[in-house]
C-alpha cells in the first residue's frame, strides 16, 4: 500500500502535493544524547480511491526491537475528490508525520515499522549518530 515511506527535514502538503527539502534522511546527526529526533516521516500510500487509510507507525530500536521509542495513529486522507475527471489507481493519500519532539535515547539504528489497517506494512532505517567533534555545535 505504501509507495513513499522516507524521513525529511522539512515538508508540507499543498493541494495534494507533498513538497520535501532535504528528504531521504538514513543517517542524522545529533549534538547530545537523549536528543529529539527532528525529523518528519513522509509517506505516500496508492490506496486506489480508499478515503481513508488508518496507519500505525512505531520508532523501535533496531537492536532492541522491545524497546518503542514512541507509536502513533494517523489517517492517512484521501486528496482527491473521487469522480469521472479521476481513476481511482492514480489517487494517492499523503501523510506527514511529525517525528520532531521523538526523544532518541542514544546512537544507534532506529526502525520505523508501518501498518495499515491493521496489518504490517513497511520499514525503514534511519542510524542515528553524534554529531562529529570537529563541526561546531551551536550555542
Amino acid at each position: 500500500m505504501f509507495s513513499s515511506l522516507f524521513f525529511s527535514a522539512h515538508v508540507t502538503v499543498t493541494d495534494g502535493l507533498v513538497n520535501v527539502l532535504e528528504g531521504g534522511v538514513s543517517r542524522a546527526t545529533r549534538p547530545v544524547f537523549p536528543s529529539h529526533l527532528g525529523l518528519y516521516l513522509v509517506a505516500v500510500l496508492d490506496a486506489n480511491g480508499k478515503p481513508d487509510v488508518e496507519v500505525k507507525i512505531r520508532l523501535v530500536d533496531a537492536d532492541e526491537p522491545n524497546t518503542v521509542i514512541t507509536e502513533l495513529f494517523a489517517v492517512a486522507e484521501l486528496q482527491q475528490t473521487p469522480g469521472d475527471d479521476y481513476d481511482p489507481r492514480t489517487m494517492s493519500n499523503p501523510l506527514v508525520v511529525d517525528l520532531t519532539n521523538a526523544v532518541i535515547p542514544k546512537p544507534g539504528t532506529y526502525r520505523v515499522e508501518t501498518f495499515t489497517d491493521g496489518e504490517p506494512s513497511l520499514s525503514i532505517y534511519l542510524q542515528v549518530v553524534p554529531t562529529p567533534s570537529n563541526v561546531p555545535v551551536p550555542a
